[in-house]
């Protein structure tokens, strides 16, 4: 190909995502190891089909038998928004009770379940689609101690283009994970047996 079919393509291709609508999506995921429980996350939110329920404070950390995680700085209330209008939404992330992070950073954010209703936990003051990067770490917890049960959680709302989700990946230990794959190497070995006997 030549240069000059190269830049026109490139350009066609800049045309082409300039022309894609904007959209966000919040990406968590919790981690357990030697050190205790670590929550992060990052990207963005868009916040056209969410209603903007109130503005209050909170400490980060996580209440899984209330389907509550908010990451941030850990030791301080920190002003956050709670936004109503979410499509799905867990009502919880295991069995809990409510246990504020040692440690955190960046930005608050995560959700919230109250009265039976799905919340989105922002910063205060959140303009949509600005980005979003936090962390809360619990030292010395484990999953267990927690209450917080492994799995993947997912918040969705809006429609169309505005539509948008926010996904927490609860990861198991890495025995766990390990454990996990020897029976699925297991199982693909005996189903390959009892094919190979088949035939």
């Amino acid at each position: 190909m030549r240069q000059r079919d190269l830049g026109l393509m490139g350009l066609g291709l800049a045309l082409v995502l300039a022309a894609t609508p904007a959209r966000g999506e919040i990406v968590l995921t919790a981690v357990q190891d030697a050190s205790g429980v670590i929550i992060s996350g990052s990207g963005s939110a868009d916040t056209t089909d969410l209603s903007l329920l109130l503005t209050t404070t909170s400490p980060s950390g996580v209440y899984p038998g209330a389907g509550s995680l908010l990451t941030g700085p850990a030791g301080v209330d920190l002003d956050i928004d709670a936004y109503t209008g979410l499509a799905t939404g867990p009502a919880t992330l295991g069995g809990g009770d409510a246990t504020a992070s040692t440690s955190g950073s960046g930005d608050a954010f995560g959700a919230a379940v109250e009265f039976g209703i799905s919340l989105l936990i922002l910063p205060a003051g959140y303009t949509s689609l600005d980005p979003l990067q936090g962390t809360a770490t619990i030292a010395g917890a484990t999953f267990a101690s927690l209450g917080l049960t492994p799995g993947t959680y997912t918040w969705t709302w809006g429609s169309g283009d505005h539509a948008d989700s926010m996904v927490l990946t609860v990861v198991p230990e890495p025995s766990s994970l390990a454990l996990a794959a020897i029976g699925v190497g297991c199982g693909l070995w005996t189903a390959r047996r009892r094919r190979a006997r088949a035939v």
